[in-house]
C-alpha cells in the first residue's frame, strides 16, 4: 500500500462513518461548542505548527465532529440539505482530477458534460437554441444576468461603462433574493435604482404595480432595462406570475429574468412544473441544482435564451495565453471567471443515476413533505401557520396558551429557537416579516420520512411546553 493509499483509506473510513451517523437520531445536528472552545481544540496556528498526515486526518475528523450536520435528517435550516451519493462521488472525482473547466484541452470531458447539461436544462425551460454556463452560485447567476441585460440593451456599456448613460432601473419583487441588491452595486446601476415591487398575501409580485413603476421610471427620464420574476422565494417559496411579467417586459422592451434558484427544479415534475408557466418567455434563468436536486454546494447554472448572450457580455481581450484559435471548444471564454470548477460532473453523475423519472419522484416528495407539515400544523393546538404557503417551505409560530400580544409571541418564538439550537437535535431557521417572527422549515431532503417530520414537530412542541413551564 502506497503512502497516499494508506491515508486515503483512513480518510474514507472517517467519511463513511460520518455519513452513516447522519441517519441516527442520537447524532446532534449542531454540536455544543463555543468559538472559544473551538479555538482551543483546533489551535488555528497557520504556518508554524507543522503536522504529519495522520494528525491532519485527526483534524479532519474533528472538523466533521464539530460541524453542523447539514446532511442530518433533522436539518431544515437552509435551502440545501444532504447531498446524494452519486453527486458526492462526482464531486470527489472532480476534486481529485483538479481541472479547470475553461478549455477543452484541460477539461475535455467536463466541457462536453457541461454543454450537454446546459442543453438539457435549456430544453426544460423551453429554450430551443439556448446557452448557459455553470457559475459560482445563484447570486452570481442573477448578477451575470443583469450584466448581460445591461450590455445587450445599453449601447457601448461594456466598453464605456455607464458614465454617459441615463440612470438604469431594475425591477424585482419585495420578496426577491437580496443578491439583486448586491448585483446592482457591482454592475454600476446603484442600489437606489433597484425598485422592489410589493407582493400579495401569498408573496407573489403584484404585476399591475410593476407596470406603474416602469411608467414612472420612464417619466423620470431613467432607463428601465431589467425585470426579474422569482420562482420559489426564499421564505414563502412563492412563484411569481411569469406570463404576466413577461408580457409587460415585452411591451416596454425590458430583459426578463427568472430567478429559479430554488424553484427551477420543479420543472422536473409533471405535477408542479406549472408553477413556472411562462419561463420559456424569459431571456435568462437562474437554477440551483444544489437545492432541490441534492447536489453538493455549489452547483448553479445561468441559462440564456440566446446561445451567445454570455459570450457577447463576458468575453475579453488579452486571453491569448489561455484561449487558442486552434482549439475546438473553450467554454471559459463566456465566463466572468478564469479558473472554473468542474461542477457539471456531480450533476451529471446524479442525473445519470436517478434519471428524469427518479428526479420527478424526488421533487414531488419534497412538496409532499411540506404539505404533510402544513396539515400537521393545522391540526396542532400550539402551532399556527403564519403565512399560507404552497411550495417546499412552511412558516409557523408556536402560540403559547393565553398569550395574544404579538410582540410577546415573537419573543417566545425567538427564545424557543434559541432553546432548539442549544439542544442541538434539530435545526429549523426563523425569519421576520410584517412584524412577525416565525419558524421557516424548508424541505430539501427527499430521503426523510413522514415519521421523521412528525418526530421533529413533536419535539418542538415538547420543547415549547418545557419553556413555558420554566
Amino acid at each position: 500500500m502506497t503512502f497516499e493509499q494508506k491515508h486515503l483509506d483512513q480518510f474514507y473510513k472517517i467519511a463513511g462513518s460520518y455519513i452513516d451517523s447522519l441517519n441516527h437520531s442520537d447524532t446532534l445536528v449542531r454540536p455544543k461548542a463555543t468559538s472559544a472552545e473551538l479555538n482551543e481544540i483546533f489551535k488555528f496556528n497557520i504556518g508554524s505548527n507543522l503536522k504529519e498526515p495522520n494528525e491532519i486526518i485527526d483534524d479532519l475528523k474533528k472538523y466533521l465532529d464539530f460541524s453542523t450536520k447539514t446532511g442530518h435528517k433533522n436539518f431544515y435550516n437552509q435551502m440545501f440539505a444532504r447531498s446524494n451519493l452519486p453527486a458526492l462521488l462526482g464531486e470527489l472525482t472532480s476534486v481529485i482530477n483538479n481541472a479547470s473547466a475553461y478549455t477543452f484541452e484541460v477539461a475535455p470531458v467536463a466541457t462536453l458534460m457541461e454543454l450537454a447539461l446546459i442543453k438539457k436544462m435549456s430544453s426544460l425551460c423551453g429554450f430551443e437554441n439556448g446557452g448557459g454556463q455553470f457559475v459560482t452560485g445563484g447570486s452570481n447567476a442573477n448578477m451575470v444576468a443583469m450584466l448581460c441585460a445591461r450590455n445587450s440593451l445599453v449601447k457601448n456599456s461594456k466598453e464605456l461603462g455607464l458614465s454617459n448613460s441615463k440612470p438604469l432601473r431594475v425591477f424585482v419583487s419585495e420578496h426577491s433574493h437580496y443578491s439583486f441588491i448586491k448585483g446592482v452595486n457591482v454592475i454600476g446601476v446603484g442600489m437606489d435604482n433597484l425598485i422592489r415591487i410589493p407582493c400579495d398575501q401569498l408573496g407573489k409580485m403584484k404585476v399591475e404595480l410593476l407596470e406603474k413603476e416602469i411608467i414612472k421610471s420612464l417619466a423620470e427620464d431613467t432607463i428601465p432595462f431589467f425585470v426579474a420574476g422569482t420562482s420559489g422565494t426564499t421564505v414563502l417559496n412563492a412563484f411569481d406570475p411569469l406570463e404576466e411579467i413577461a408580457a409587460i417586459a415585452n411591451n416596454y422592451s425590458l430583459w426578463f429574468h427568472v430567478d429559479g434558484a430554488c424553484g427551477g427544479s420543479s420543472l422536473l415534475s409533471n405535477k408542479h412544473k406549472h408553477l413556472l408557466d411562462g419561463v420559456s418567455l424569459a431571456d435568462s434563468v437562474t437554477w440551483d441544482p444544489h437545492k432541490m436536486m441534492s447536489i453538493p454546494l455549489i452547483c448553479s447554472v445561468l441559462l440564456t435564451k440566446s446561445s451567445d448572450a454570455l459570450l457577447k457580455s463576458n468575453s475579453s481581450k488579452h486571453t491569448e495565453y489561455l484561449f487558442h484559435d486552434d482549439e475546438e471548444i473553450n467554454i471559459g471564454e463566456s465566463s466572468l471567471q478564469c479558473g472554473r470548477r468542474a461542477d457539471s460532473l456531480k450533476l451529471w453523475t446524479s442525473w445519470s443515476y436517478y434519471g428524469d423519472a427518479g428526479y420527478e419522484k424526488r421533487i414531488d416528495r419534497l412538496f409532499e413533505l411540506a404539505e404533510h407539515t402544513r396539515s400537521y400544523i393545522e391540526k396542532s393546538i400550539v402551532f399556527d401557520q403564519t403565512y399560507v404557503t404552497s411550495g417546499i417551505t412552511v412558516c409557523f409560530q408556536y402560540i403559547p396558551d393565553g398569550i395574544t400580544n404579538a410582540d410577546k409571541i415573537n419573543e417566545f418564538n425567538r427564545s424557543l429557537r434559541v432553546k432548539m439550537v442549544d439542544e442541538g437535535k434539530t435545526l429549523i431557521n426563523y425569519s421576520e416579516l410584517d412584524n412577525n417572527l416565525f419558524f421557516r422549515i424548508a424541505f430539501l431532503n427527499p430521503d426523510i420520512s413522514i415519521d421523521d417530520v412528525d418526530e421533529t414537530l413533536q419535539g418542538l412542541e415538547m420543547l415549547g411546553a418545557n419553556l413555558l413551564k420554566n
